[in-house]
């Protein structure tokens, strides 16, 4: 699928595996006549960051859910 430049907020959260661009990388929406859109490419960028600051080691299978596990919270 491709994705386009500007999303709704539901085609952002579909692009973002359910997640939510604003509470889960801080990305706001755009408006644009009255809607709201979310920049693909500030969504990349956030995701970026959040793996520069979170790195995932490939060699620990569980690195990924304890980084998933702290970016929600969890002790």
């Amino acid at each position: 699928m491709t994705w386009p430049r500007l999303m709704t907020a539901r085609r952002a959260r579909r692009y973002l595996d359910g997640l939510d661009p604003l509470v889960d990388f801080g990305v706001a929406p755009e408006f644009h006549r009255g809607e709201a859109y979310y920049d693909r490419v500030q969504l990349d960028r956030a995701i970026e960051g959040n793996r520069a600051t979170n790195p995932v080691r490939e060699d620990d299978p569980d690195a990924a859910l304890a980084a998933w596990e702290q970016s929600r919270g969890a002790p």
